[in-house]
């Protein structure tokens, strides 16, 4: 029985690379532990990750990342718990769509995530795992510092007192419908 690789997709684009037989070499010999093809040509020394790109971007049209030109408020639009899970890094990020690199452009449940996150299109553009893998350490490692800002308490952070709040409605009069049809608490307009 052929066992499968977690990036199985890439076996037909990658076989011009490899001599014949050496795919079936390659093959994990249980499916326990799914390993990655990509990754496990790269650690044999059989092609590179400049050579795995470049061969995708020509069979599939892809854009190649450039990982050196993210935007730094690119990462503040979607948790980077959904980056690291989907393995992908945000490149840039507008007010209509959000682009990242990744090293599975077909992955939809990835896509699908992410635009839920962000509320923006999703453009993926092709990416080594390795190094988007190090590119997330490096914009991620100083956010330990930033969660313990989080943390801290409020007169400590310097209260900003200038921001408004939001009026509560008043849970007194809502209706089965679970509209709020009562007034609104600073605010003398009734919803309606």
């Amino acid at each position: 029985m052929r066992m499968m690789f977690s990036d199985e997709w890439l076996v037909a684009t990658v076989q011009s690379l490899l001599p014949e037989g050496q795919l079936d070499a390659l093959r994990p010999a249980s499916d326990a532990n799914q390993v990655s093809l990509w990754e496990t040509l790269v650690e044999r020394r059989v092609a590179t990750n400049e050579q795995i790109v470049a061969l995708l971007a020509a069979r599939f049209r892809l854009r190649v990342a450039d990982l050196s030109q993210m935007d730094a408020h690119a990462k503040e639009g979607v948790p980077e718990s959904l980056f690291r899970r989907f393995n992908v890094i945000p490149l840039r990020m507008t007010d209509a769509f959000l682009e990242v690199a990744t090293a599975n452009p077909f992955d939809i449940d990835a896509e699908k995530m992410l635009a839920f996150a962000s509320g923006r299109e999703v453009r993926m553009l092709l990416g080594s795992p390795s190094k988007i893998r190090e590119k997330l350490d490096e914009l991620y490692r100083g956010n330990e510092e930033g969660r313990a800002a989080d943390c801290a308490p409020r007169a400590h952070r310097g209260a900003d007192r200038s921001r408004r709040r939001r009026p509560r409605r008043c849970r007194a009069d809502r209706c089965a419908c679970g509209r709020a049809h009562g007034q609104l608490y600073g605010d003398r307009k009734s919803v309606v």
